[in-house]
């Protein structure tokens, strides 16, 4: 399928001013990182476009100080890149990396989701559930809008049970990719392609949810390893 074009929605004046007032303790480096951050990661801005950071400030009316943070941050989640001499860019996205992505992203949840189950409480697996069925009413959705997010939240919330502290070190480090390479599958392929990925999704995410509750961790990191697994293959599939 062919990529679609980036429609930006940049950041102005007004509407900056108004998320200020809306978040008064929140520092300004912070607020110009988020909006980035979506932009980047739902490809509003494309891999490999250069970040202007002094126009982004001047169209901002703020100093380029809070702007340049920003996108410091942005480079340390590996979503932005810089050569030297050269402005920042939106990082680009290829195939090895993925699989790299993919290869950790197994090691770390599938163990998390082992620890979980006995760490799980009533409440969290409440959420879980949910966090499921959510995914299953967009399967039926045109586009499955809210997709990504939800499968991030569901997954998040597992490796949040772990109560390793150094898995949760080591996911919190990778997870700005892991959301970058979900809009991915949208981006590069379309709506059909998530389609698949919800649907499977789902039987998977309610598989897990049970081996949750009738505590068998071993059968937990096992569904956990083939979810992930078939995301892979369905991207090698159609890359």
């Amino acid at each position: 399928m062919k990529k679609q074009k980036s429609t930006k929605k940049i950041l102005n004046q007004e509407t900056l001013e108004q998320l200020q007032a809306d978040n008064p303790f929140v520092p300004l480096n912070d607020i110009i990182y988020e909006e980035l951050f979506q932009q980047i990661i739902q490809f509003r801005l494309l891999p490999n476009e250069k970040i202007n950071e002094a126009k982004i400030a001047k169209d901002l009316g703020i100093s380029r100080s809070p702007v340049h943070m920003a996108v410091s941050r942005l480079m340390e989640e590996k979503l932005v890149t810089k050569e030297a001499g050269k402005a920042p860019t939106v990082a680009p996205f290829y195939l090895a990396d993925c699989l790299h992505l993919m290869r950790a992203r197994t090691l770390l949840e599938s163990e998390a989701g082992f620890l979980a189950t006995s760490n799980m409480d009533g409440e969290q697996l409440a959420q879980l559930r949910a966090l499921a069925t959510q995914i299953e009413g967009l399967a039926t959705d045109e586009h499955a809008e809210g997709f990504e997010f939800c499968d991030y939240e569901f997954h998040n919330l597992i490796v949040g049970c772990c109560g390793n502290p150094y898995i949760l070190e080591m996911y919190e480090k990778i997870q700005p990719r892991l959301l970058y390479f979900r809009f991915y599958l949208r981006y590069h392929f379309g709506d059909d392609l998530l389609r698949l990925s919800v649907k499977e999704a789902v039987n998977s995410h309610r598989a897990i949810c049970n081996a949750i509750e009738l505590g068998l961790p071993t059968l937990v990191k096992d569904e956990l390893s083939r979810h992930i697994d078939a995301s892979k293959d369905m991207f090698m599939k159609w890359r």
